[in-house]
């Protein structure tokens, strides 16, 4: 019980980093910033979100057709950002549709890999190993943690993830079990 409540905090943290790279970003047409979403214009931008948050009251009242509809137009708008991918991974998975599922993750994956590249955040890693479970690349996302644990050695949240066994964790999960293909 304990370790599936770490897993949910767990998640719960790297969620509000992440939507925080989102909200931190420059909405206004220019240049973009390593690790941020692409500058547009704000009207495509509030459009976007617009859409983006009716998916995720859609999600919430289990109308996963609306909420595929929403985030497939959001991500039209946006597509450069990784959780938005991940909504409507998930969304999709709801629906039964597995190769969509799987291209929308994989989207989300290569964005987060991507935005680590920019960055070297290892909250951004983590997410990425996320992404990596929810594609069931188990293999890839012990990986991918060593590879972190060795790039950033004396992170303490890494360390943590590491010591609580963080993958098993995720895959010991509910929440992460619905998502997962």
């Amino acid at each position: 019980m304990a370790q599936v409540s770490m897993n949910r905090l767990i998640l719960i943290v790297i969620g509000a980093l992440s939507l925080a790279f989102v909200a931190c970003s420059d909405r206004s047409a220019g240049k973009a910033r390593p690790g941020q979403p692409k500058p547009v214009e704000k009207a495509v931008a509030a459009e976007a979100e617009s859409l983006f948050n009716d998916a995720a009251f859609a999600m919430q009242v289990r109308d996963f057709a609306r909420a595929e509809q929403d985030m497939n137009r959001a991500v039209d708008l946006r597509s450069d950002i990784p959780e938005w991918w991940e909504l409507l991974g998930y969304s999709r998975k709801m629906l039964g549709k597995t190769g969509d599922t799987r291209s929308a993750y994989k989207k989300a994956l290569a964005l987060w890999e991507k935005r680590y590249d920019e960055m070297g955040n290892v909250q951004v890693g983590i997410r990425h190993v996320y992404v990596l479970v929810l594609l069931d690349r188990l293999d890839e996302a012990r990986s991918l943690v060593e590879r972190l644990s060795r790039k950033h050695p004396d992170d303490a949240g890494l360390q943590a993830f590491i010591r609580n066994k963080g993958i098993d964790l995720m895959l010991a999960d509910p929440e992460v079990q619905k998502k997962k293909l």
